[in-house]
């Protein structure tokens, strides 16, 4: 049984020293394939990446400017660690002084483990750190388009002020807010920008609210006119009655248009009674008018009334 075990392990000694050579030269490319393969899969890579710039040290009561919104971070690392960040894995920042003025500084950029930064644009910034402030504005409503002739608008704006907040210089430059809209009947959610006293923009300036409801009514606009008054004098059975003031003109109110192509009102004399006595009255005359427009006054007309021969 010995024997036997013996001999099994002298083959296998025999078998594994056979061809030697050959077999160790297996070995070592089986080794140079295995760290072939290692370090291909930690190979470095470079990679860039546009990631936002946040400001720290900065006042409520304080803006900045002369700040990038971004900057362009390249970074270094393994390929697989590399390629699986995104922006937000990476945190770009400037400390600003605790003072208002101007100021230089750097951009500091804080990347993950086992990531090496290799550049960032721009590395530095050169700004200004100003105070804000608040004031009251009125609104104004300015109308856009064609706008109807004869009419007259009347809106209602709520609020009527708001609140603007901006850096001192720009603030003082804004003397209302605008809100722009058609002119149209209706109930309107206005958005609003900042302006100057001849209405034009001014930027960095911040609005409170944003938007504004207006109300907007539109009427015909009335005016007056005196125009002829043609008037008729009435019948009277055995009398005759007779005209004996000499002009009659009647002033009128009413929407434009419809009083510019108006130029005499018919009337006639309205009798205190069917058989009056004779002699002269001052009597009301009755008038026949458009549809939109009434007398200001009320015409009379003088009248002699005589018996019939």
């Amino acid at each position: 049984m010995i024997e036997g075990t013996k001999q099994t392990v002298f083959a296998f000694i025999a078998r594994l020293v056979d061809h030697w050579p050959v077999k160790i030269a297996a070995i070592i490319a089986a080794v140079m394939l295995w760290l072939f393969v290692s370090t291909a899969s930690v190979a470095v890579t470079q990679r860039s990446l546009l990631i936002p710039i946040h400001i720290e040290g900065l006042d409520t009561s304080e803006v900045a400017s002369g700040i990038p919104n971004y900057v362009e971070v390249t970074i270094s690392g393994a390929n697989n660690r590399v390629n699986r960040l995104n922006p937000e894995s990476l945190y770009a920042f400037i400390q600003l002084p605790d003072s208002p003025g101007s100021f230089e500084g750097p951009i500091e950029v804080s990347v993950p483990n086992k990531i090496d930064l290799i550049s960032v644009t721009p590395s530095e910034v050169i700004g200004a750190v100003e105070v804000v402030s608040t004031k009251l504005v009125p609104v104004t409503v300015v109308f856009q388009g064609e706008i109807p002739q004869g009419r007259s608008f009347e809106t209602s704006i709520n609020p009527d002020q708001v609140l603007v907040r901006g850096r001192a210089n720009t603030l003082d430059l804004v003397t209302q807010v605008t809100a722009p809209i058609s002119p149209i009947a209706g109930i309107y959610d206005l958005a609003i920008f900042a302006s100057d006293v001849n209405g034009l923009p001014i930027s960095a300036i911040e609005i409170q609210p944003e938007t504004i409801a207006v109300s907007v009514k539109i009427e015909p606009i009335t005016t007056t006119r005196t125009v002829p008054l043609v008037v008729r004098t009435p019948k009277i059975p055995g009398s005759i009655v007779t005209l004996i003031s000499e002009r009659h003109l009647i002033e009128l109110l009413g929407p434009e248009d419809l009083l510019a192509d108006l130029n005499a009102v018919p009337g006639v004399v309205e009798l205190p009674t069917l058989n009056p006595l004779p002699g002269d009255y001052t009597l009301p005359v009755s008038v026949t008018l458009p549809e939109g427009l009434r007398e200001n006054f009320i015409s009379s007309a003088r009248v002699r009334i005589q018996p019939q021969p």
